[in-house]
């Protein structure tokens, strides 16, 4: 099923699913091509989804740090659409910024067909990351295509703080937004609504300090950052989906989390000392 060991390429698909925290991949095939489906020219698509998680921050590291391989595949076939189930976030500004403009689609409207893979990942697999050089290669192309392609200005303001909120939970990061506009001076706010990719991270890597809320952002924010100065508000590292609880006993989160460490000063606060802090 594998095409020299990195792409998985499979012919004639109806539809997939993924088996939940595995590296297999569910296939189900046209086995009638007189289907109606089953049309005369072959279409091709690149599957671009996500094995366990929904969550963007995680999904570009279980998928679209592979993206180089829907590029090169592009330079022989211009006619790939991307294959995703996603409909929970907006995929198509990332795609830009790493200049992809491929038709993306959620089914496979042509039975025939050629489909083409990376390997899976999962962030709930315990995969060995160190020596996974596969991995580790296309992860380095992502970090070095968005290092290469920020806004960078020796004239642009470098700022003391920046603050990366979610919109998932308004009430709290309103709270937080409005003692940080009372006691930080030189702050930036960044809605990490992944609708300008280049400029929210063209600003945070502008930024002194980076301070944000514990979830799956932290990684995809901050994967690319040198000599910043990270802080992460926790007051439970504990609770289920806490840093604390995911470094300890998720080898993938703990992998992504040790880049960053190794690269950066992070700090872990509690949302009381962020005020103390910013003051």
């Amino acid at each position: 099923m594998y095409d020299n060991d990195v792409l998985m390429i499979i012919e004639d698909i109806v539809n997939y699913k993924y088996n939940f925290s595995t590296t297999d991949i569910i296939i189900t095939k046209c086995i009638n091509k007189q289907h109606q489906n089953y049309k005369k020219d072959k279409s091709f698509y690149f599957i671009l989804d996500s094995n366990a998680s929904r969550d963007f921050g995680y999904w570009v590291f279980e998928s679209f740090i592979f993206i180089n391989l829907l590029r090169d595949l592009n330079k022989t076939n211009p006619n790939i659409k991307i294959l995703s189930k996603i409909t929970n976030y907006n995929i198509k500004n990332l795609l830009e910024f790493f200049n992809i403009n491929n038709e993306i689609v959620n089914t496979t409207d042509n039975y025939n067909n050629i489909c083409y893979s990376p390997r899976i990942y999962s962030i709930y697999y315990i995969h060995r990351l160190n020596n996974d050089n596969y991995f580790n290669m296309y992860l380095t192309n992502y970090i070095n295509h968005i290092k290469s392609n920020l806004d960078v200005n020796d004239n642009d303001n470098v700022y003391d703080f920046v603050f990366i909120y979610n919109n998932k939970n308004p009430s709290y990061n309103d709270e937080i937004i409005k003692n940080l506009k009372l006691n930080a001076k030189n702050i930036v706010f960044i809605d990490n609504n992944y609708e300008n990719i280049k400029y929210n991270l063209s600003v945070i890597n502008k930024a002194k300090i980076i301070i944000l809320l514990y979830d799956s952002s932290f990684y995809y924010n901050c994967i690319f950052l040198e000599n910043k100065f990270i802080i992460i508000i926790d007051d439970y590292i504990y609770r289920p989906n806490g840093i604390g609880t995911h470094i300890n006993s998720n080898p993938f989160l703990n992998y992504l989390f040790n880049i960053i460490a190794n690269k950066n000063k992070i700090e872990i606060m509690k949302l009381a000392d962020i005020y103390k802090f910013t003051k």
